[in-house]
């Protein structure tokens, strides 16, 4: 077994436990994926966690049927484009924020197609969907990403949905929560470096952020209990 660690900035949440700038060594081919596990100099994990990703970019091909409840949007189909480089897990959580389609849309993030068609009608859809929102607000859809553990010695990145707007979802916060019942719109393996498996527990190596990078060595050196624990 064996650990990577990163010294960190002076402590100070928004300093400390971002993980900005982190790179994943040695990825293979496709979307790789990595745990960021902010510890202290004993090895327990004592504030924060967040997930990483890189690979080429991704289309993902959207049914409206799947996510919108109008009966006017449910013929068009849409091509989400993803920099799998730039997907934004939330800090200590295992999903990304809720991303609003209309936005993914205005920003052409989105292209929308009438059947089977090649053409872009995306203005097309962003009208419908504005006139739509003139007597219901919460008309729309929102997006997410989420870290999944599906199979053994790899990990899935999926694509979430619910059936209104974006606003609407972060509105209440049982929806933000990981475990909330959400739409599958497709899910892609994702590598991950695991750990050695333990009779029946088996799970990706972190990598580890401290204050004294030296410290936390010999700590763990002696006893990774602390680790363990933690997570």
């Amino acid at each position: 077994m064996f650990l990577f660690f990163r010294k960190a900035t002076h402590y100070g949440v928004s300093q400390y436990a971002d993980f900005k700038g982190f790179t994943i060594p040695e990825p293979t081919e496709g979307i790789n994926t990595a745990l960021l596990l902010h510890v202290n100099n004993t090895g327990e994990t004592v504030e924060s966690f967040r997930w990483v990703t890189n690979g080429p970019d991704l289309d993902v091909d959207i049914q409206g049927a799947d996510i919108f409840q109008e009966d006017t949007l449910r013929d068009y189909r849409f091509r989400y484009s993803v920099e799998v480089d730039n997907l934004d897990f939330r800090l200590n959580s295992n999903t990304s924020k809720w991303l609003d389609f209309y936005d993914l849309l205005s920003r052409q993030v989105i292209t929308a197609f009438k059947g089977q068609h090649e053409t872009d009608v995306s203005t097309e859809v962003k009208r419908l969907l504005e006139a739509l929102k003139k007597d219901s607000p919460d008309t729309g859809a929102a997006l997410r990403w989420s870290v999944q553990a599906r199979v053994l010695e790899n990990l899935t990145i999926t694509l979430q949905c619910l059936p209104q707007a974006a606003a609407t979802v972060r509105r209440d916060s049982k929806l933000s929560a990981n475990e909330c019942p959400t739409i599958t719109l497709d899910t892609f393996t994702a590598k991950a470096i695991f750990v050695e498996p333990r009779g029946e527990v088996i799970g990706p190596l972190p990598f580890l952020f401290a204050r004294d990078n030296k410290a936390l060595a010999e700590r763990i050196t002696q006893d990774m209990s602390p680790i363990q624990k933690g997570m």
